[in-house]
């Protein structure tokens, strides 16, 4: 039988208890800082299905890079400007998967 795979942005609705890739700091991220992130603005996470079973998720978070290399998480609020030293970036989290069915 061939599931139906597809990507939705992460609702509270979704059913993430059971999801587990192999690695518990990222199986601890989608459960309890996820959503938490989501809602403040921090991060955007999207959820990866084959058919009712979530199989995968990846975050977006707000930061900003240094020219010279470094990183930091951005402690301002959308719509502010930057520091002059530092420009726009948007890291990925990990792509974690779980299950045969890999993406």
């Amino acid at each position: 039988m061939n599931e139906t795979r597809r990507v939705e942005k992460l609702r509270a609705d979704h059913p993430i208890e059971s999801f587990d890739c192999g690695k518990e700091e990222l199986n601890r991220y989608l459960l309890r800082f996820a959503w938490q992130n989501q809602q403040a603005g921090a991060a955007q996470t999207y959820i990866g299905f084959a058919g009712d079973a979530v199989i995968g998720y990846y975050t977006l978070a707000v930061g900003s890079c240094h020219p010279g290399g470094s990183a930091r998480v951005s402690d301002q609020g959308a719509g502010t400007s930057s520091r002059a030293d530092h420009v726009a970036c948007t890291p990925g989290g990990g792509s974690p998967l779980t299950g045969p069915g890999r993406w």
